[in-house]
């Protein structure tokens, strides 16, 4: 194709390919230039903070000159800094946005300009839910509309689990819902109406990060029956030594129908946190002096800092990942109260979420000093855990001679062994 066509199903594809074919000319020459004009979605470029306005303003106007060889037109800028603003109309780039437009919408997330801050874009949900029947049809329609890329109200978005509920009833498209299935899908539409009142701070950190002093990265899992996952933090400690923890991102899975025991559950959550590490630390380009990993999960703890090799494939898989995504020692224990990640793994109205410093901004603990935040069990991690134990209770078996009678072999759970082995006792 010699053209970027509309509307054909590969044309996103198309337009990418064209965009980094072009401006991978420039790498070299406009370095920062080319970084941001990576982060182009489509055909719109969302771009971050720079160290100042002028930088700003320059590195707008190189983004201009590079698009304009491709004869591409980069135009409708918007921005939060009325400085910004004068010098783009000063220097004749076109349809800069008025001051008075002060709200800029992305991905369903609304860009407040005059307050800087974040929400989401309730309106069409509201729309959707006003005529909608008690039937998993309409569940599953209002499900399919929400789009939190962030993943700020996680706990709410539980609604995911509902559907599984509903699944499991083995109902058609439009039958009704039973009571309890109804009066939860009524309740949670009651409460759409509040996602106006949400707001997330756009600003990681208060000052600049050359005023800082420290830098890191706590990631919080949890994993409940009902759903796993996983939230991000930032704590930022200034050179006056205040500190500060701003929320980064979370994400939720629902827990498969098959049912797993709940320390599997833990890991697969510990899993998410991994991946949400790895992915924050290649996108972020400035020093994270350390990363922290918290579970509430002993017996994850004692897996992830295990051997992979010592157990059993499901377990094994899931460390290796774990493993190579982070190192053992940024993996800490916290209690489940001190746990934010609760709220994704068993879910949150929208009030509660309004209301919750604990979840926009980390635990009361986190924006302590270190030596007040939790201790690890005291345990060794690395030399007792759970394959351990097992292979003393078969040593303690085969010192009362019932090795001969029983094959230990034959035996994938600890508890069925010492049942049977109970019984062999007693009729020895």
């Amino acid at each position: 194709m010699n053209r970027v066509p509309f509307g054909v199903t590969l044309s996103p594809f198309i337009l990418a390919a064209t965009i980094k074919f072009h401006i991978r000319k420039y790498k070299e020459d406009y370095r920062e230039t080319y970084e941001l004009l990576n982060t182009l979605y489509v055909d719109d470029l969302f771009a971050g903070s720079s160290e100042s306005v002028y930088k700003a303003f320059d590195l707008s106007k190189d983004a201009i000159e590079i698009l304009k060889d491709a004869n591409m037109n980069l135009r409708k800028f918007k921005t939060n800094s009325n400085e910004l603003r004068k010098l783009w109309n000063e220097n004749g780039i076109g349809d800069v946005c008025e001051s008075g437009e002060r709200s800029l919408k992305v991905l369903e997330i609304i860009w407040n300009l005059n307050n800087d801050t974040f929400k989401l874009d309730a309106q069409p949900l509201l729309e959707l839910i006003k005529n909608l029947k008690n039937s998993k049809r309409c569940v599953l329609k209002t499900a399919a509309k929400i789009f939190d890329t962030i993943g700020f109200i996680s706990p709410f978005v539980l609604i995911k689990c509902l559907m599984q509920e509903i699944w499991k009833y083995g109902l058609g498209w439009d039958e009704q819902l039973p009571t309890e299935l109804k009066n939860k899908w009524e309740n949670w539409c009651s409460q759409v109406c509040l996602l106006n009142d949400l707001t997330l701070e756009r600003k990681y950190f208060p000052y600049p990060l050359d005023k800082g002093k420290d830098l890191k990265l706590h990631i919080f899992c949890d994993a409940s029956p009902r759903a796993f996952g996983a939230v991000a933090y930032f704590r930022y400690v200034t050179a006056n030594d205040d500190i500060y923890s701003s929320f980064i991102t979370a994400k939720s899975r629902v827990s498969p129908l098959k049912k797993l025991n709940l320390p599997r559950l833990e890991l697969l959550g510990a899993v998410l946190a991994s991946r949400i590490l790895k992915y924050l630390t290649s996108k972020f380009k400035f020093h994270i002096l350390k990363s922290f990993l918290w579970s509430d999960s002993s017996i994850a703890l004692h897996w992830i800092k295990g051997k992979a090799s010592n157990y059993k494939q499901f377990v094994s898989n899931r460390v290796i990942e774990i493993q190579s995504n982070s190192d053992q020692s940024d993996w800490h224990h916290c209690s489940g109260r001190e746990n934010p990640a609760d709220y994704v793994s068993r879910g949150a109205n929208l009030e509660a979420i309004i209301n919750s410093q604990f979840w926009m901004h980390s635990p009361q603990w986190l924006r302590t000093m270190e030596n007040n935040w939790p201790k690890n069990l005291n345990c060794d991690f690395s030399s007792t855990d759970p394959c351990e134990s097992e292979e003393q209770v078969f040593t303690f078996a085969c010192e009362l001679n019932t090795a001969s009678i029983i094959n230990l072999s034959k035996f994938s759970s600890l508890q069925k062994l010492l049942r049977v082995t109970s019984w062999v006792l007693r009729c020895a």
